[in-house]
């Protein structure tokens, strides 16, 4: 398994998942037309699939056991990377050294790192009589020298080996020293009514940590196993309109951990004010036109479309609860949201949409089949209609209510129900063997389990009638060139002073096509909390691997009472120099007391654009790949390829890494693609 989609939550791995078990679900891609129904029985089914899946599944369990071939050692390290004070589990599997049935015997092996070559014996002792499998642990230190501790830095490799009489052989097993922290940046919140979502940026894979409350104290916590540099937590559960504060973590492999609590005030967001729900178990799912009776409300999935292979076409069908929006209170926005899952047949293009139906559906629901959903009188069809391009495993398609709408809107919430029909192609017409596209229902987990993947109906109210979003009053540009690749900073004013005089609640940039409310990226509040009428936000961008040109940055806010505001355009040239080349670090001076930096110089320094206008070092004691770690050490002018770190050579104890960056004229900064470093030894 090489990556992993932590969407895909419809089948029997989510309840797993829900607990934090790692669980993978292995399924046909080519989709049994009798899936579900009570023709699928022994003799449809694929039994070349059947073995194959057995076969991998006990290998699979026989590796997690330690079960290897006989006589074949095999050594394990217990992960790939460690903090510089780790322990390192290791173990061996050689049948071969149990030459005792009755007793629990021992090996030797070695282990040794960059800064500790000779390394240090480890003993390994059997886990019980005959088994062949022999454990032991070796402790990590950057200081000791002492016997049954190993000597590491933060970039040191390490090595455990050993040496197999039969058949002969050298083994080993490596991993990495990992001392750097990741780099947290971007903490921002986009809420919602009873949701919020947190995301942040790191610099390296790393897991993420949300812990909030409603006080300062915290007390709860969301957590994602996953390893990523872009981070997203969904929070549920919450209320509506009230302040929340929050702290975000990440860890990386090597058990690393960075922690964001905004200088130890903590982060705040204030949800919305309005209703947010889901479809109760027995009551989201499909109906299919060969079935005159019953529906599958239950089924983990919202199947839509036509089988041409069983003739029959497949509507979805959603229904949830809700309570009567206060008499006082002024709609602001309405929007109804489905997760895709998985396309089951794509043989063809095709329009799909989501209908509002009459409330005379209402009653009954648990008991529709096809013909009441397919009969049922439409109130309105939901903006937008989608086209199968929409349509894409994991991501989510949002419908919207116009503001014409919510008279009727508010007619259904009146009935304490509101029922939708999701719909797609009905005929045989232009297809081959079908076109059928299912979305999550949420259902996966049973009754009394309320997936973040459920559709999500929200409507969002002011009890002040504020009906008017925040403008965006002024949208700043700068460059944040540290040793890193260069990171371009864009810093924005919310305001919605005399346009409603409510909180702003988050702000959102976008380039290129509108992906639509709220589903822009989230900017930053300089205070790290959303909670007044006027706010100033930043975000901060690593545009290293972007196309040179100008972008258009369009920028909008939303205030507590759920109004967006209209876009702001604002332009930014991303044009980074070309970078120097060939860094290089030698020892100078009469007693080799200096390091000498030097490098080539950038093609845009002297000839090309030309706009070069100084070089800027970096360095730290730990190699760190970004250099995002490193400290500015100084610069030198365009034209000049060499830097002389003073009294930083023989005589210093400590190792330096450096990193060069050309910098030019509009602020725009290009890091060399290699680091230099001067090693410091004890002998």
């Amino acid at each position: 398994v090489t990556s992993i989609d932590p969407t895909a939550r419809s089948s029997d791995h989510a309840p797993f998942w829900n607990e934090g078990y790692p669980a993978i679900f292995g399924i046909e891609t080519d989709f049994n037309d009798y899936y579900h129904s009570p023709q699928d029985t022994v003799d449809k089914m694929s039994f070349e699939l059947v073995t194959g899946t057995t076969r991998a599944a006990v290998a699979t369990i026989a590796k997690i056991a330690g079960i290897y071939t006989p006589g074949d050692g095999v050594i394990v390290l217990d992960r790939t990377s460690y903090s510089p004070t780790d322990t390192v589990g290791i173990s061996l599997y050689d049948t071969d050294l149990n030459t005792d049935p009755g007793a629990a015997e021992t090996v030797q092996v070695n282990i040794r790192s960059s800064s500790e070559p000779m390394g240090e014996q480890v003993t390994l002792t059997e886990t019980s009589p005959d088994e062949g499998v022999f454990k032991g642990i070796m402790t990590l230190t950057t200081a000791s020298t002492s016997p049954g501790e190993l000597t590491v830095a933060s970039t040191d490799v390490l090595n455990a080996t050993y040496v197999e009489a039969n058949p002969a052989g050298l083994r080993w097993a490596n991993a990495d020293v990992d001392g750097v922290i990741p780099l947290i940046s971007n903490v921002a919140a986009v809420p919602s009514v009873t949701t919020a979502t947190i995301t942040w940026d790191t610099n390296e894979d790393a897991d993420s940590l949300v812990s909030f409350g409603l006080t300062t104290g915290l007390g709860s916590s969301e957590s994602d196993w996953h390893m990523t540099t872009s981070h997203s937590i969904e929070l549920g559960g919450l209320s509506p309109g009230t302040q929340y504060y929050f702290e975000v973590a990440s860890m990386d492999s090597a058990g690393n951990l960075a922690l964001d609590d905004n200088g130890g005030l903590k982060h705040s967001f204030v949800t919305l004010t309005g209703q947010s729900t889901v479809p109760g178990y027995g009551y989201v799912g499909w109906v299919r036109a060969e079935e005159p009776t019953g529906n599958h409300f239950t089924d983990p999935e919202i199947i839509v479309g036509y089988s041409n292979r069983r003739h029959t076409s497949y509507l979805g069908a959603a229904q949830f609860q809700v309570d009567p929006i206060p008499a006082g209170a002024t709609i602001t926005n309405a929007t109804l949201q489905f997760c895709g899952g998985r396309w089951i047949y794509d043989e063809d293009n095709y329009q799909w949409n989501v209908t509002l139906l009459n409330s005379s559906m209402d009653a009954n629901w648990v008991n529709h089949a096809y013909g009441d959903i397919a009969g049922a009188e439409v109130d309105l069809v939901m903006t937008p209609v989608l086209d199968d391009v929409d349509l894409i495993e994991g991501e989510w398609n949002h419908f919207y209510f116009q503001q014409s709408e919510y008279p009727l809107l508010r007619q259904h919430f009146d009935n304490s129900r509101i029922s939708f029909g999701i719909n797609g192609p009905t005929s045989d017409s232009f297809f081959a063997t079908g076109l059928i596209f299912a979305w999550i229902s949420g259902n996966e987990g049973g009754a009394g389990f309320v997936s973040p993947f459920s559709p999500r109906l929200t409507v969002t109210y002011s009890m002040t009638g504020d009906t008017v979003g925040p403008v965006i009053m002024k949208v700043s540009e700068s460059w944040v060139n540290g040793a890193g690749d260069p990171r371009l900073k864009i810093g924005a004013s919310a305001s919605d002073l005399g346009f409603g005089d409510s909180n702003i609640t988050n702000v959102e940039y976008y380039t290129g096509p509108d992906p639509g409310l709220g589903e822009g990226v989230a900017l930053h509040p300089v205070d790290g909390a959303f909670d007044f009428i006027q706010e100033d936000c930043y975000i901060i961008i690593d545009v290293a691997i972007w196309t040179p040109g100008m972008y258009t940055f369009n920028l909008r806010a939303r205030d507590q009472a759920g109004n967006w505001g209209p876009s702001y355009p604002h332009d930014v040239y991303v044009i980074p120099p070309l970078p120097a080349s060939n860094v290089d670090a030698r020892l100078e001076g009469a007693a080799l007391e200096n390091v000498n930096v030097t490098w080539t110089l950038s093609p845009d320094d002297g000839q090309g654009d030309d706009d070069i206008t100084h070089y800027s070092i970096y360095y730290g004691t730990a190699y760190d790949k970004t250099a995002e770690s490193y400290d500015y050490l100084g610069s030198s002018p365009a034209g000049t390829s060499y830097y002389v770190h003073s009294l930083s050579g023989n005589g210093d104890p400590d190792s330096y890494y450096y990193a060069v960056v050309a910098n030019e004229t509009f602020g725009n900064a290009k890091k060399a693609s290699n680091q230099a470093g001067k090693f410091a030894r004890t002998l």
